[in-house]
């Protein structure tokens, strides 16, 4: 891939650190463009979910927004991590099944959707 194509300077440097945090298990799905953020495909570590597609950290996220809305950018990038309480009810849904079997299940302030997706499995 070529990083300088979507990303430059700071943000560039981020993305890259982003993917280390992951030692080697990272893929990179898009490196960000004026449309889509940088996001990468990462093992789904203590989740029910064998991968998760996310944004390489907050902060990659946050220097992107920067670059591509201005300096200021109200950008929330809290959604670019898993969250503790995310991952625990993803983790819970897993092993209880019986409580959304056959059921519609909506995810509201999802984040990256890990509780929905490990419902909806």
């Amino acid at each position: 891939f070529n990083l300088a194509r979507g990303m430059s300077g700071a943000s560039g440097l981020l993305f890259m650190q982003g993917l280390s945090l992951y030692g080697g298990g990272a893929r990179v799905i898009h490196v960000g463009d004026r449309y889509l953020p940088p996001l990468v495909e990462v093992p789904g570590v203590g989740l029910p979910l064998a991968r998760v597609v996310k944004p390489p950290d907050p902060e990659a996220l946050w220097e992107w927004s920067c670059e591509q809305r201005g300096a200021g950018s109200d950008m929330d990038v809290t959604w670019a991590s898993v969250w503790p309480a995310a991952a625990a009810l993803a983790a819970h849904l897993d092993g209880n099944r019986h409580l959304v079997e056959g059921l519609r299940v909506v995810e509201l302030g999802s984040g990256l959707g890990v509780a929905g997706l490990s419902a909806a499995a």
